[in-house]
């Protein structure tokens, strides 16, 4: 079924931009800059998987190996507008999807039609949701809430759920043949309810011990356009004394920070993110990051920053904080990739296509808004530095041109709500973030599956999307410093730095060649330097690790 897009609304449960007076959250927009050099190039490369691969959107994914398990989200286009076409039931997705990319082989099996799944109607119609919240740690995937139609009370609802899935179990009911089954996917699946958790269009990550559901929205009944649920407006937080084979919420643990107005958005981009402490040993910080989302009061975009941090602290970047990004672009959840390097202590989020205000017009060579918030095939990456401060980048590296099969003069437009799955042998520093200086050579780190493709910028022809992409990532890498120890009873030595602009020197010691304790701050070198250094008599080993450290082209390092 073709579905067309309207041109006052986006994907899921809308209110619209509507009107071309739509208020944004900042006058101020910072267009992506074109960068001097980036410490990476990407490139994606279409593959054909020979199995039988999924057409999804807006789903629920988790990783065990190489294997990918897809749940839940829409298999057609983007919704209809009107009574209960707008998420008709029939386009739920059912199934459970396993796929091996490597091996080229995949499974599916129904939770409802199964004989094996040993789940009520409710549980599986909770697990068919559209922009539920998710999360994986270890072998369990999370999921929280979500926006469908529940049999037993005959409407649409955001369901009240918290979900646990173990994978390698789900997994293997999945692949067995029907009837060998060992059990049910019952047997994998855990499940609780709590109003806490009737959320959808939000995210959910974790620090530390606790589990963050951020922002979004709860929306009753049919969809009916311009119509708003209602926004959380709030990062609610909980924890769990056990999440498989029993789950227990935490005695008390169900909190929540006070409801801000700016914080009403939802179909956003939400993320894990790391950063170097400020003091020794110089460990990593986790914590969360909010990028853009929908809707102001008055239908525009969300452009300011959020970082939620452990312990229910949440900080929006001031819009007068010299360093604050003005997000333009990209505002719609979307396939994203992160990467830090520890080196520099830059975090990199690249965001992959999907819907934005303002989009790069290669005619033009310049940034255009469009109001209507277009499909777009932009890529950027959303960086922000070891101090805070943070820019938005364009990559020139584009999705395939790839045509429509209904029209062949029609490329299609990639990334909306579309899920990022990483290499197995990608090194990583979280379960989700990439170690970037862990890389040395170029491959690949990953492939991006599903999500909507469109056929126009706005009113085209939409469809859920089955196309992979492989990511594979170049590392760019400066020349390694020199180091030389002057004498020997090591009181001291010179490093010797070869001319090299925007590089990041990483100075560490050892006692052991194996554990390496870092002793001095980043720095950014921008030529010919020599320093003397005072090593701690109890280390006898000392290098430098660089990094390439991302500035725009109009920056200069005095």
């Amino acid at each position: 079924m073709r579905h067309f897009k309207h041109p006052a609304a986006l994907l899921s449960f809308l209110a619209g931009f509507g009107a071309v007076t739509a208020q944004h959250q900042t006058l101020r927009m910072d267009d992506p800059q074109t960068v001097a050099q980036l410490p990476y190039e990407l490139e994606l490369r279409r593959v054909t998987i020979p199995a039988e691969i999924p057409t999804l959107h807006s789903y629920v994914a988790g990783q065990s190996g190489t294997e990918w398990v897809m749940l839940a989200g829409k298999t057609n286009g983007l919704h209809g507008l009107t009574g209960r076409n707008a998420f008709d039931p029939a386009y739920e997705n059912r199934e459970v999807w396993v796929i091996d990319p490597i091996s080229g082989q995949s499974w599916s099996k129904s939770l409802l039609a199964s004989p094996a799944s040993g789940l009520t109607a409710d549980v599986v119609d909770s697990l068919s949701a559209v922009n539920a919240q998710f999360l994986q740690h270890g072998d369990i995937l999370y999921l929280v809430g979500g926006y469908g139609f529940l049999r037993s009370l005959n409407n649409h609802t955001t369901y009240a759920t918290l979900t646990t899935l173990h994978l390698p179990g789900l997994i293997a009911w999945v692949k067995a043949s029907p009837g060998s089954e060992a059990g049910t996917a019952a047997d994998h699946i855990r499940q609780i309810s709590n109003p806490f958790f009737k959320v959808t269009g939000g995210g959910l990550e974790k620090i530390g011990d606790e589990f963050q559901l951020i922002f979004g929205q709860n929306y009753e009944g049919a969809y009916r356009p311009f119509l708003n649920g209602i926004y959380t407006r709030q990062v609610r937080r909980f924890k769990l004394d056990s999440a498989f084979p029993t789950l227990t919420l935490s005695s008390g643990s169900l909190l929540a920070t006070p409801v801000q107005e700016d914080f009403r958005r939802r179909d956003l981009n939400v993320l894990p993110i790391v950063e170097k402490s400020a003091q020794p040993p110089y460990g990593l910080v986790e914590k969360a990051m909010v990028l853009g989302g929908v809707f102001t009061p008055e239908g525009g975009v969300w452009t300011l920053p959020v970082i939620v941090s452990a312990g229910g602290v949440v900080e929006q970047m001031p819009t007068s904080q010299n360093g604050t990004l003005h997000q333009a672009v990209q505002q719609y959840h979307c396939a994203k990739l992160m990467l830090f390097q520890q080196i520099s202590g830059e975090m990199h989020t690249v965001l992959f296509g999907g819907i934005s205000l303002k989009y790069w017009d290669a005619t033009k060579e310049s940034y255009v808004t469009d109001e209507q918030a277009p499909f777009v095939n932009d890529v950027t990456a959303v960086v922000r530095n070891a101090d805070g401060s943070m820019r938005q980048y364009r990559l020139p590296h584009l999705f395939p041109d790839i045509r429509a099969s209904w029209d062949a003069s029609k490329p299609l437009l990639f990334g909306t709500n579309a899920e990022f799955f990483r290499d197995p042998q990608v090194p990583l520093l979280t379960s989700k973030i990439i170690d970037l200086a862990a890389i040395g050579n170029p491959r690949r780190i990953g492939w991006i599956h599903g999500g909507i493709i469109a056929d126009a910028p706005n009113r085209g022809i939409t469809a859920a999307s089955g196309h992979v992409f492989e990511v594979w990532l170049r590392p760019r890498l400066p020349e390694s410093p020199q180091l030389e120890i002057i004498n020997a009873d090591r009181s001291g030595y010179w490093v010797r730095r070869q001319q090299q602009a925007f590089r990041a020197d990483l100075h560490e010691v050892s006692s052991d060649l194996s554990n390496w304790e870092q002793t001095a701050a980043v720095e950014l070198s921008s030529g010919a330097l020599s320093e003397a250094f005072a090593p701690p008599a109890e280390h006898r080993f000392h290098r430098l690790r660089s990094a390439l450290v991302s500035l725009p082209v109009e920056s200069t390092v005095k």
